[in-house]
């Protein structure tokens, strides 16, 4: 999972990448677990942020600064179709990277 946002920016996007990332767990976590790789980039506008999920079949999901001006509809439908196509929920492979 990469995160890529403009920490400069008083964008009510770029606030709500900077709360969710610092809800995000800071100590290794305990062994046996198996958490996703999570890397983070500093971008200069806001139009460059985006959130990226690759999963363990290699599917993409980009949320990206369109996603912000979508329709609630549409992004249902976009997460909808992805993790349908990932399968998640029925013990399959799945990875956020």
């Amino acid at each position: 999972m990469s995160f890529e946002f403009a920490p400069l920016s008083a964008s009510q996007a770029s606030r709500s990448m900077r709360l969710l990332l610092a809800r995000l767990p800071t100590k290794p976590p305990t062994p046996g677990m198996d958490l996703p790789d999570i890397t983070t980039k500093t971008v200069a506008s806001d139009t460059l942020q985006k959130i990226e999920v690759t999963y363990k079949n290699k599917q993409k999901l980009v949320l990206d600064h369109l996603a912000s001006e979508a329709n609630l509809s549409d992004l249902v439908k976009k997460v909808g179709t992805a993790i349908d196509g990932a399968d998640i929920g029925h013990g399959t492979d799945f990875e956020l990277k």
